[in-house]
Order: structure tokens, then C-alpha cells, then sequence
């Protein structure tokens, strides 16, 4: 289901077509996924430069309820590749922030999609934003 949902996701952040491939590999110009595999282990995830962690927190102010309160953790970036293979910088890391309730909701996982200005944050609240949040986690932050 993960493995589902996280194509979804990638789909949807990178606004793919489906292409129909031949049993006999990929059609031209598209990457494998051992080689999608081996450019994301190529560029390791590195601090965050403070004009990412500034696009952050701008994008935060839309997605939390309190942006005032959160705390961020291990904010890291990187280029990876979309699922066209194309290469797209991106930022990881954690966030913990106050609720309607006034009370923090511990430290969920993020992916900042830095060209798109994107902010997608794990535990979004329902079942489909808990597992959309993680399998893009998942796909872009996995090291």
C-alpha cells in the first residue's frame, strides 16, 4: 500500500504521465529504478542553507495551524531525482507545532519541494495525509 502511495506521490509532485513500457525495460530517456537508486545515494542529504530553512517557514504559515510555535529539527537538503528522473532539489526533516488545541503534536516528518515551494508534513491528520506525507518522505529523504 506504502509502495502505492508513494508512487501517487511522486506523480503528483512531479506532474507525470503514465508511459507504457515494453517487458523488455524502460522506454528511452527513462531511469531504471536501481539508477533513480543510485543518484539518490550520489547526492547525501546536507544542512539546510538559511534561505531554504526561510522558504520553510514561509510555506509553513499555510500548513500550520501555529507556524509561530514550531520547532524544526535535523532540516537537511539535497538534488534528487523526480520519478521522470529530472533533477529536483528538495529539503527534509521534522517538525513539531502546536494544534487547534494549543498543544504540540511531537515531531512529524517533512518534504519542502524547494523548486515548487511545497511544503508536505507527515500526520497531516487523516489516514491518507499520514501515509501520502511518509511515502514522500520516504521517496525523496530515504538515505
Amino acid at each position: 500500500m506504502k509502495t502505492i502511495a508513494a508512487i501517487a506521490a511522486a506523480c503528483l509532485l512531479a506532474g507525470c504521465a503514465v508511459n507504457a513500457t515494453s517487458p523488455s525495460g524502460p522506454a528511452p530517456g527513462e531511469i531504471t529504478d536501481a539508477e533513480r537508486a543510485a543518484a539518490a545515494k550520489a547526492a547525501p542529504l546536507k544542512p539546510a542553507t538559511p534561505q531554504t530553512i526561510a522558504k520553510i517557514k514561509t510555506a509553513a504559515r499555510s500548513a500550520l495551524k501555529d507556524p509561530d510555535s514550531a520547532k524544526w529539527e535535523n532540516v537537511r537538503q539535497a538534488v534528487r531525482p523526480s520519478v521522470k528522473g529530472q533533477p529536483m532539489a528538495v529539503a527534509c526533516g521534522a517538525v513539531n507545532a502546536k494544534n487547534a488545541f494549543g498543544g504540540f503534536t511531537g515531531f512529524k516528518p517533512f518534504v519542502f519541494i524547494i523548486d515548487l515551494n511545497q511544503l508536505h508534513i507527515a500526520g497531516g491528520g487523516d489516514d491518507v495525509d499520514d501515509m501520502l506525507g511518509e511515502a514522500i518522505h520516504g521517496t525523496f529523504c530515504g538515505e
